[in-house]
């Protein structure tokens, strides 16, 4: 007896040969609504078609190659938007980029503004009363700064000078907006606090905390609770954090209470782990230099700048001297400046990493570049006071942030002399300054 579908199959072989034209229309209705009861398994469910290419390959003809070519692409592009776009978008670790809005605070006791690239619109950001330090994410989206409620009578006075007060630190979009504590709304306990250090993911922070006896380093996210308890907390004394371009490492100072005070520079994973001290060296001197003053990664990654006294253990260093060294993951260094008349502090690379800035004199109130292959140094702006801030380089390479108390603004990093007006201008109670990368 013949099947209903064996019966069919012949019916529709006929109807081939024969041609639409010819052949029977009766079976081809009978053929469509038999297959419209019949569930279709999809295409992926057939290993001889994503298996097709462990077989013997068929050559298919030219138009139907071209668009099965098509469709892979369309493939593949779907994906790449898919996972492309579930991910922040990133911009380079270093290297030039557009300048974008400048963010700047007033000093102790007083509150942070947003402005316009030319300094112009200053904008408050709301905060609990008191903001300080604000930074810029390296990817230009967001902004961190401390913040906590005023203590007595706002402004610059003595309760809002207080040691050890509990600060809140806040992240905000770059405009300003969504302003809101991070860490779960944890405080910190501060003294005079100092800059964040961002990820370059910009998807976590680390910064120093202040304890009445000994300092602690933390890094926590930005969208969650954070951490139970810091990275750092054995006992020492702690400048910086600073994070490597690469997001590898996290350098700090160290200084480790003994009979001696041991200065030490230190890297490790962000994680705590592989901890190397890359120079280490007695303290003689109550007046020398900052040690490791504004430590400052290369934007390669693979060195770190930073500013040291003498070490009394090295017949070479000259004495009473600022010195500029550069000191690499293999703790070999090199010397790019001696400044035997005064001091020096406040690094910061060129995005090409091909200078760095660095303050001058005591108490460091010029600014100086200094080529890195050839170590000559040059002027490029004095105050008559310096207020302790580190110095920034623009995202473009073409200024230096300068927090000068008497004319706060940008000054061309290209002049060969000093330059007594900075090209863009910021109001005079400007005190920490830094300027939002946006990237190519």
């Amino acid at each position: 007896m013949t099947r209903p579908s064996e019966a069919l199959d012949r019916a529709l072989a006929a109807w081939v040969r024969e041609g639409p034209d010819r052949g029977p229309n009766e079976v081809l209705e009978a053929a469509l609504a038999r297959t419209r009861t019949v569930p279709q398994r999809p295409a992926w469910r057939f290993p001889g078609r994503w298996l097709a290419g462990l077989g013997t390959p068929r050559r298919l003809p030219a138009p139907f190659a071209v668009a099965g070519v098509v469709v892979l692409l369309l493939i593949a592009a779907l994906v790449a938007i898919l996972v492309v776009g579930s991910t922040r978008r990133l911009p380079p670790p270093f290297g030039p980029a557009a300048n974008g809005r400048i963010v700047s605070d007033t000093g102790i006791g007083g509150e942070v503004f947003l402005a316009e690239a030319d300094g112009t619109n200053p904008l408050r950001i709301p905060g609990e009363g008191i903001g300080r330090r604000p930074v810029f994410s390296p990817d230009g989206t967001k902004l961190a700064f401390w913040t906590r409620p005023v203590v007595g009578q706002a402004g610059q006075n003595g309760s809002n000078n207080a040691l050890l007060n509990p600060f809140h630190l806040y992240v905000t979009n770059a405009d300003g907006s969504e302003a809101h504590a991070v860490a779960g709304g944890r405080t910190f306990r501060l003294c005079c606090p100092g800059p964040v250090a961002w990820s370059p993911d910009s998807r976590s922070i680390a910064f120093l905390v202040w304890d009445p006896n000994f300092d602690e380093t933390w890094v926590i996210p930005i969208d969650g609770p954070g951490p139970a308890g810091p990275l750092i907390s054995n006992g020492s004394h702690h400048l910086g954090p600073s994070w490597s371009p690469d997001g590898r490492w996290i350098a700090f100072v160290e200084d480790t209470p003994s009979d001696a005070l041991i200065h030490k520079i230190v890297v490790m994973h962000p994680n705590g782990t592989d901890r190397r001290v890359l120079h280490s060296q007695r303290s003689i001197d109550p007046d020398e230099p900052t040690f490791g003053g504004a430590l400052q990664w290369a934007p390669d990654s693979t060195r770190l700048a930073y500013v040291r006294g003498r070490d009394p253990d090295d017949p070479a260093d000259p004495p009473h001297a600022g010195l500029l060294e550069v000191v690499g993951l293999d703790g070999l260094e090199r010397r790019l400046m001696a400044e035997e008349n005064g001091w020096l502090n406040d690094l910061s690379w060129s995005p090409d990493g091909r200078s760095l800035a660095v303050m001058v004199g005591d108490p460091s109130t010029s600014i100086h570049v200094v080529d890195v292959a050839s170590g000559d140094s040059r002027p490029i702006a004095q105050c008559s006071v310096h207020y302790d801030a580190p110095l920034r380089w623009s995202p473009d390479g073409r200024y230096l942030i300068d927090d000068c108390p008497d004319a706060p603004g940008l000054y061309p990093a290209d002049a060969t002399e000093y330059v007594s007006e900075p090209a863009v201008a910021l109001p005079s109670q400007a005190a920490e300054i830094d300027i939002q990368r946006v990237a190519p």
